[in-house]
């Protein structure tokens, strides 16, 4: 059956059809996968197709290969044979639809906070006291990726609907403000997923469930007249500064009736040496640069006005052992007293700070993780940070502090990357809810993109493709002979030109595309560094073939003869 493209009026009681000939000279598709969907074409005003010209406006529909576009712009023109033409875009009616699927936070909600001044109900209960409670933020909670869509979606009045093929992660993304649209940009590349619009539908696959093998074989110079890679590194990060793991220590200061107040400086201690973390482990040292487990003790308690030396068993005599509750600043001892081994700092009573080792420097650790042999409470520092005695009141007041910190801290860094394409420094990496080191690597290099992006584009003529057709592309000058998923489109429709240039563009997610990368900038490595050098010395190496690279214009047999002359020239000159 012969395709059409018609306008619809937006009330749907008139349609007609498009000339051929406005199809024939200037009808184009532009469909990528999760991005645009989009049709354009001119109509020139005739009296035999006013009418539908006359339909053409804006948010008309426009039905084309059983989908149904929106005009979303239309600019008269007049040719240069004063004829009267109209520029139509559309876009299809699902996506155009989407944007009306929003999650908004209503402004007028309200939260309490109760805190500050209140008198003291019970005499005869003593409220004083220090609490200090540490937790992750982000305890780990996943969600799936249809329970977020079904907030967008669920009872929608636009008459859209999605569909989900194949499976999908439960993932710590939840839905915020703005549409669906904005929604699937910023998280659908983290579900694996990509999309495509059908009727009043958006279908929602992963890459192995859209992807269709065919029988088609495209041959360069055979079934298509240009290949081109594309590499990009507009957007290459290969180091970058992440944190994760995010906690929150919460402080609770009471200071009650027949007592004095309970904490001077407890956050300020805490916020002090939590700086440190990641610091180098370094025997001997007692300086930010490097301190073993002594010297970091020390050097903060220097930096608070208390004298303090290395080693471990000068500083188990400077104030009076105690046991477990520990307070914030009491130094924790590992091994009998007088020759203990290891020494660390009390954050509060359940955490420490601690040098740790060579491999590990400076950390923060859970008390009960590795129990002390006993503590050290230092007056001065008690002074500071802990209880002391004060004049009585009759009221009491509670202080609430809460301080964050991230307890994984390190810098990602893509060593191969940064050989092969110079330091290209990206913005930190922020991972809250991961609190394991390994995870947290791992994000680490699945989110930083640390190689260029690279496309593979055919132009093809008489040849045409489906979104998701899996093709055996042949490229012999690229090194290209593999499957390769289309996921562009872009050109006429053969419907309506035989003749047309299409454009098809195929996955750079594909390993045959990091193959095709890794083997072109291998070809052309030496060619780079030493062409300005040799250039005049190859112009007796024959005649060029097409352009098979795009903008590197040389054959294999004229590169590996030029790196043959550079071979040769190396050494001569004993290079």
């Amino acid at each position: 059956m012969s395709k059409t493209v018609l306008i619809r009026s937006r009330d749907g009681k008139q349609e007609e059809r498009v000339s051929w000939n406005d199809l024939n000279a200037t009808f184009s598709r532009n469909f990528q996968i999760s991005s645009s969907f989009e049709l354009s074409f001119t109509m020139t005003y005739s009296s035999e197709f006013s009418n539908v010209y006359n339909l053409a406006k804006e948010k008309a529909f426009v039905i084309y290969d059983g989908e149904t576009y929106v005009i979303q712009q239309i600019s008269p023109v007049a040719n240069s044979a004063g004829l009267l033409q109209k520029q139509i875009t559309a876009s299809h009616v699902v996506l155009d639809k989407l944007k009306n699927l929003r999650i908004d936070t209503n402004p007028e909600s309200t939260t309490t906070n109760n805190s500050g001044d209140s008198s003291s109900s019970t005499a005869d209960d003593d409220t004083s006291g220090t609490t200090v409670v540490t937790k992750p933020t982000d305890q780990v909670q996943t969600y799936s990726f249809e329970s977020q869509l079904k907030r967008f979606f669920d009872n929608n009045d636009q008459g859209i609907s999605y569909a989900l093929h194949g499976s999908f992660p439960d993932l710590d993304i939840q839905a915020s403000d703005g549409t669906v649209l904005d929604f699937l940009s910023s998280n659908a590349s983290s579900y694996g997923a990509i999309y495509v619009p059908h009727g009043n539908t958006l279908d929602i696959y992963n890459y192995s469930t859209i992807e269709r093998k065919t029988d088609k074989t495209f041959r360069y110079l055979s079934d298509m007249t240009e290949a081109s890679i594309s590499v990009d590194v507009n957007d290459l990060i290969n180091t970058r500064q992440v944190y994760a793991g995010k906690m929150e220590t919460t402080t609770t200061i009471v200071n009650g009736a027949d007592s004095g107040p309970v904490s001077k400086d407890v956050i300020g201690f805490q916020s002090y040496v939590r700086q440190f973390v990641g610091k180098p482990y370094v025997w001997g040292g007692n300086t930010p640069s490097g301190w073993d487990c002594s010297g970091f003790v020390a050097y903060v308690y220097n930096h608070f006005g208390i004298a303090m030396h290395q080693p471990t068993t000068y500083e188990e005599t400077q104030g009076t052992v105690v046991g477990p509750p520990y307070q914030t600043g009491d130094m924790l001892f590992w091994g009998s007293r007088g020759s203990t081994t290891h020494v660390a700092l009390a954050l509060n009573s359940i955490q420490m700070i601690m040098a740790a080792n060579e491999s590990q420097g400076t950390i923060i650790e859970n008390i009960n993780a590795w129990p002390p042999s006993f503590g050290v409470r230092n007056a001065q520092m008690y002074s500071m940070v802990g209880s002391g005695n004060g004049t009585s009141s009759e009221d009491s007041s509670t202080t609430t502090t809460t301080a964050d910190y991230y307890q994984i801290k390190f810098e990602y860094r893509d060593e191969e990357s940064i050989a092969t394409y110079g330091l290209h420094r990206g913005s930190p990496l922020i991972l809250d809810s991961v609190y394991d080191d390994d995870s947290a690597h791992k994000a680490a290099r699945l989110q930083t993109q640390s190689n260029p992006s690279v496309s593979l584009s055919l132009q093809l003529t008489g040849e045409d493709g489906q979104l998701g057709d899996a093709i055996y592309a042949i490229v012999p000058e690229m090194n290209i002979s593999t499957y390769v998923m289309l996921v562009g489109i872009s050109g006429n429709d053969l419907a309506f030109n035989s003749g047309a240039n299409i454009e098809l563009t195929f996955n750079n997610n594909n390993d045959a595309l990091k193959d095709v990368n890794h083997a072109l900038f291998q070809d052309i490595h030496e060619l780079k560094n030493s062409f300005n050098s040799v250039n005049n010395q190859i112009a007796n190496l024959g005649s060029r073939n097409e352009n098979h690279f795009g903008h590197i214009m040389i054959t294999r047999k004229e590169a590996n003869e030029i790196e043959q002359y550079v071979d040769k020239q190396r050494q001569d000159s004993g290079g």
